[in-house]
């Protein structure tokens, strides 16, 4: 997730019910079991309070669920009848994001190589204190 989609998340988020954290912090990464390391980059991952892992789309039900404006969404994308198209809809939609990007005149969140540009990240993270989570 860009650093600008967090901290969206994260003023929707107002009873602070997430933990949004940056996978490129080596202790993030040395949190992630060895399953999920090669995963992180490519799609969204959950932890859960119970310790479980979700990934992708159904990553996206949980943390929805949780942000009262968007706990609808979140609940209605966990319905068993979206779990065939949901999967399939969020791969190609990260796959395609910086295509997304520029169709919708958003400014990208990555460079060519898909890569996060962390120097403007570390700006508006500086400007945020509150962007990776509760105190």
């Amino acid at each position: 997730m860009c650093v600008a989609g967090a901290l969206r998340l994260r003023q929707m988020d107002v009873a602070r019910s997430i933990l949004i954290r940056n996978v490129h912090d080596p202790a993030v990464r040395a949190m992630l079991p060895e399953r999920l390391a090669g995963q992180m980059l490519r799609s969204m991952i959950a932890r859960m309070p119970d310790g479980s892992w979700r990934i992708g789309y159904f990553a996206w039900c949980e943390i929805l669920s949780a942000v009262l404006p968007l706990s609808m969404l979140g609940r209605v994308m966990k319905w068993p009848v979206f779990y065939g198209i949901g999967p399939a809809v969020y791969n190609w939609i990260a796959e395609h994001r910086l295509i997304i990007s520029r169709l919708l005149r958003l400014p990208p969140p990555c460079d060519p190589n898909g890569v996060c540009r962390l120097d403007a990240a570390q700006d508006i993270m500086a400007a945020q204190q509150t962007l990776f989570g509760k105190s």
